[in-house]
């Protein structure tokens, strides 16, 4: 009969991060969930579950700092041990005082691996650094009173043989003095870093190490930084490396240059995927209530290709 075991110890959380592959996680992305989904601080647990002796299913959870949310990501393996996991997840959460508890989310702060991939409408595969779709998952939250509260999105996009954006971005650089450069990352010049920190609002320590983290899986001939002609940062985009190329982030300033980068930058990957052979890209993740970048994407004649959904349930 198997049993849930509290993972801890460096064999057990070898056992733990060894179901990645299987699941269906790329060798790249399971060595990302081992270096940063490991560790921290505040109370959390790797969660195994053992079917005479073998691992066949994992989940982890944590603790948020407000002490009264619980998060969980990972839930991976055998459908038939899902049930049992949830419940003993949401046992832990109730000692430790939480009063609900939401997932899959990234305990690094990513967002990477956001969601429950429940919809994979065309069939294509997935975007770097993305979960892999089963609807296992999604039934077994769903059948145990979880909730969805946020659904996120992947398009794809089919490329063109004749760049659409050329001619405008021609103009717009000629008119305003700026144009795209390739993302660099070596230690004598790192654009997109100085970029990132100087575009970020909010918590720019975080975003750098993000950055640092992600640097692995960026594809530097197709990311891009866009600088006002004093060279201050205006504008990046940060595709990733993959069997499909992903468009994870795209930034701009909420200004006057916001519309014209916005083109330059699309301009730049067009022609960089033309010269590398891509005929689709994906555009990914994308929050469904962000009307602007939804109404961008259709625009753009791009296809959904795939739903993520994050789940909650109120323990009281």
């Amino acid at each position: 009969m198997p049993e849930i075991v509290l993972s801890s110890g460096r064999k057990a959380l070898k056992a733990f991060f060894s179901l990645s592959v299987p699941s269906g996680y790329s060798g790249k992305e399971a060595a990302y969930i081992e270096r940063h989904f490991s560790g921290g601080t505040g109370k959390s647990a790797y969660l195994l579950v053992l079917d005479r002796g073998k691992a066949v299913a994992r989940a982890m959870t944590w603790q948020g700092e407000t002490l009264k949310n619980g998060y969980f990501a990972l839930l991976d393996g055998r459908r038939d041990a899902f049930e049992a996991l949830l419940g003993y997840m949401e046992q832990l959460q109730r000692e430790w005082g939480s009063t609900s508890l939401t997932g899959p989310v990234t305990p690094d702060g990513s967002g990477f691996f956001m969601g429950q991939c429940d919809s994979a409408s065309d069939g294509s595969a997935r975007g770097e650094l993305t979960g892999p779709f089963d609807a296992g998952q999604s039934a077994a939250l769903l059948q145990n009173g979880y909730d969805p509260v946020n659904t996120l999105a992947a398009f794809r996009l089919c490329l063109q043989k004749t760049n659409p954006y050329r001619g405008a971005a021609q103009k717009i650089a000629s008119r305003l003095g700026i144009k795209p450069e390739k993302a660099k990352l070596n230690v004598f010049d790192q654009n997109l870093e100085r970029a990132v920190f100087a575009l970020e609002t909010e918590d720019k320590a975080a975003s750098l190490r993000q950055l640092l983290w992600l640097k692995p899986s960026i594809a530097k001939d197709r990311s891009f930084v866009v600088n006002d002609p004093c060279g201050r940062p205006l504008a990046y985009a940060i595709s990733l490396k993959g069997g499909v190329p992903r468009l994870a982030t795209f930034w701009t300033k909420d200004d006057e240059y916001r519309r014209p980068c916005a083109l330059l930058l699309c301009d730049a990957l067009f022609e960089s995927c033309q010269k590398a052979g891509i005929s689709e890209i994906e555009l990914s993740l994308i929050d469904t209530q962000n009307e602007a970048s939804m109404r961008l994407c259709g625009n753009a004649g791009a296809r959904l290709s795939r739903q993520y959904k994050i789940y909650n349930k109120n323990l009281t």
